[in-house]
């Protein structure tokens, strides 16, 4: 982790420059507490720009036609999608990633850092975390775009993906249609 890192808005994950942790526990950070430090670090690493392109070309293989992606963090206004391509995305995460969507259902998140061997535990910033139906999703939040979250609940047996965007209580607006979705099943 760098000074650069770390400057970045947001101090979720309590990051210090010159802090070393595995790629899976940064990016346990980046999913379960929305640290953008965590973000920069593995996009820094890989190689920024690669990085970029990388997201940018798996959105055109999955067919995310209005999804451009300008930094790793989701904090640029550059930044764009929709609803349905939100919706795509966390659809296609679901079948090929299961393992990531597992992150976003515990409560917490226990890293450790390499060099001192200290593990820290980090609070999901996703309220749904630890919800039996939960099956996963991710929170974001930028002053343009207020609160938003892409929730995948199991309801009856199937999967219900929920997207809301924009925002002032995004936890309460996805309760209110999950609790339409139970009821008209």
């Amino acid at each position: 982790v760098t000074e650069t890192d770390i400057a970045t808005e947001g101090a979720s994950g309590a990051f210090s420059a010159g802090e070393r942790f595995t790629v899976s526990d940064l990016i346990a950070a980046m999913l379960s507490a929305s640290s953008n430090d965590a973000a920069e670090a593995v996009a820094r690493e890989y190689g920024r720009t690669a990085f970029l392109a990388r997201m940018n070309e798996t959105a055109a293989r999955l067919g995310l036609v209005r999804t451009t992606f300008s930094d790793p963090t989701g904090l640029s206004v550059l930044n764009q999608t929709t609803a349905a391509d939100v919706a795509r995305l966390l659809d296609a995460l679901a079948r090929t990633h299961p393992d990531l969507l597992a992150i976003t259902r515990r409560k917490t998140a226990a890293i450790t850092e390499l060099t001192s061997g200290k593990t820290r535990t980090l609070a999901a910033t996703n309220q749904f975390a630890g919800d039996p139906t939960f099956v996963g999703g991710k929170t974001g939040y930028t002053d343009e775009a207020e609160g938003n979250l892409v929730s995948v609940f199991r309801v009856g047996g199937r999967d219900v993906i929920i997207v809301v965007l924009g925002t002032t209580d995004r936890f309460a607006q996805t309760k209110l249609l999950l609790d339409w979705v139970r009821s008209n099943r």
